[in-house]
Protein backbone atom coordinates (compact mmCIF):
# COMPACT_ATOMS: atom_id res chain seq x y z
CA UNK A 1 0.00 0.00 0.00
CA UNK A 2 1.43 3.00 -1.11
CA UNK A 3 1.27 6.06 1.68
CA UNK A 4 2.07 9.63 1.78
CA UNK A 5 4.84 10.59 3.72
CA UNK A 6 2.53 11.13 7.08
CA UNK A 7 1.41 8.30 7.05
CA UNK A 8 4.28 6.19 6.01
CA UNK A 9 6.24 7.77 8.61
CA UNK A 10 3.06 6.49 11.51
CA UNK A 11 3.60 3.11 9.95
CA UNK A 12 6.83 3.11 10.59
CA UNK A 13 6.40 3.83 14.29
CA UNK A 14 3.70 1.26 14.66
CA UNK A 15 6.47 -1.15 12.81
CA UNK A 16 9.04 -0.41 15.56
CA UNK A 17 6.20 -1.15 18.22
CA UNK A 18 5.74 2.50 19.57
CA UNK A 19 2.22 2.91 18.87
CA UNK A 20 1.67 5.64 20.80
CA UNK A 21 3.83 7.83 18.61
CA UNK A 22 2.00 6.43 15.49
CA UNK A 23 -1.10 7.43 17.13
CA UNK A 24 0.20 11.04 17.87
CA UNK A 25 1.06 11.82 14.73
CA UNK A 26 -2.45 10.34 13.18
CA UNK A 27 -4.60 12.38 15.73
CA UNK A 28 -2.57 15.71 14.83
CA UNK A 29 -3.74 14.96 11.55
CA UNK A 30 -7.63 13.62 11.92
CA UNK A 31 -8.76 17.22 10.22
CA UNK A 32 -6.51 16.66 6.88
CA UNK A 33 -7.50 13.10 6.42
CA UNK A 34 -11.55 13.22 6.89
CA UNK A 35 -12.76 10.46 5.23
CA UNK A 36 -9.81 8.93 3.39
CA UNK A 37 -9.38 5.04 3.84
CA UNK A 38 -5.93 4.14 4.33
CA UNK A 39 -6.03 6.65 7.47
CA UNK A 40 -8.66 5.23 8.90
CA UNK A 41 -7.33 1.96 8.26
CA UNK A 42 -4.02 2.72 9.55
CA UNK A 43 -5.28 3.85 13.16
CA UNK A 44 -7.32 0.85 13.46
CA UNK A 45 -4.89 -1.74 12.57
CA UNK A 46 -2.41 0.28 15.37
CA UNK A 47 -5.20 0.49 17.32
CA UNK A 48 -5.93 -2.99 17.89
CA UNK A 49 -2.42 -3.65 18.05
CA UNK A 50 -2.11 -1.45 21.23
CA UNK A 51 -5.06 -3.24 22.56
CA UNK A 52 -7.13 -0.51 22.00
CA UNK A 53 -10.46 -2.42 20.99
CA UNK A 54 -12.84 -0.09 20.93
CA UNK A 55 -10.97 2.52 19.42
CA UNK A 56 -9.89 -0.04 16.75
CA UNK A 57 -13.21 -0.69 15.70
CA UNK A 58 -14.46 3.32 15.98
CA UNK A 59 -11.74 3.58 12.94
CA UNK A 60 -12.25 0.46 11.11
CA UNK A 61 -15.93 1.22 10.67
CA UNK A 62 -15.11 4.95 9.16
CA UNK A 63 -12.99 3.19 7.25
CA UNK A 64 -15.55 1.39 5.75
CA UNK A 65 -17.81 3.49 4.79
Amino acid sequence: MKLDPLLSRAAKFAKKRDYEAAMKILRDEEDRYNGAFKYYYLCGIICLYSGAFLEAKHYLERAKK
